[in-house]
């Protein structure tokens, strides 16, 4: 009894073998903790700059898709391929855009839309439009 009393009144504290090793443990629970925490804001990062890409793709076709006839100021008409096109550049912090509007059969009129970061196409859009009726 007298032995039990000295075990649980020891009060010099902790020895520098407990504490290393406490530090052990935990930086060995905290490392994979911190990796996941990591690679979760890369997948949101990477998640928001798709949706940002969609939504301004989805921009462009709604812009097109509102025209009572196509605004030939900001699609500009290409000889060459026979399609009207219009070039946003990229900026700092913003995807560039390519959009062809190009004739199919009649009045419909099939429309492309490419999202462009860091000179790749990073989403496609594609739809169709009647003008002219």
């Amino acid at each position: 009894m007298n032995r039990m009393k000295l075990i649980i009144s020891n009060n010099r504290g902790m020895t520098l073998v407990e504490l290393v090793v406490t530090i052990a443990v935990l930086g060995i629970l905290i490392a994979p903790v911190t990796s996941m925490f990591v690679f979760s804001a890369k997948i949101n990062m990477a998640a928001s700059n798709e949706f940002k890409a969609a939504m301004l793709a989805q921009s462009y076709m709604e812009e097109i898709k509102s025209m009572e006839e196509l605004d030939t100021q900001k699609y500009v008409y290409n000889a060459g391929t026979g399609n009207y096109e219009r070039f946003v550049p990229e900026t700092g912090s913003d995807y560039g855009t390519e959009i062809t509007i190009s004739a199919g059969e009649g009045i419909v009129y099939s429309i492309d839309i490419s999202i462009i970061n860091d000179g790749e196409v990073v989403k496609s859009l594609e739809g169709s439009k009647i003008f002219g009726e």
